[in-house]
């Protein structure tokens, strides 16, 4: 799916559903610097990282298990929170 952030610029989460043993990919269409968490159901922080003026991050998730977890991506201009699942 595309989403619409950060000064209108698109924003690509993918795969969603996710394996197990596979990596999930945050893309922008611009270079931005951003804050990104994945929580679980329960809201306990799962995995906190930082892009710095980056397109992109891919994150292995190979230590989550299957379930539901949000993905929140904070930005200096706008905040975006996404349900992701991953599969055993």
């Amino acid at each position: 799916e595309v989403y619409k952030m950060i000064n209108n610029a698109s924003l690509k989460v993918y795969p969603n559903p996710i394996f197990r043993n596979g990596n999930l990919n945050v893309e922008f269409a611009l270079s931005t610097t951003a804050k990104i968490s994945i929580y679980n159901v329960t809201g306990k922080l799962i995995l906190n990282e930082k892009m710095d003026n980056q397109k992109s991050k891919s994150f292995n998730v190979s230590n989550l298990n299957g379930g539901i977890y949000f993905l929140k991506i904070d930005s200096e201009n706008s905040s975006l929170t996404k349900k992701i699942v991953v599969l055993k």
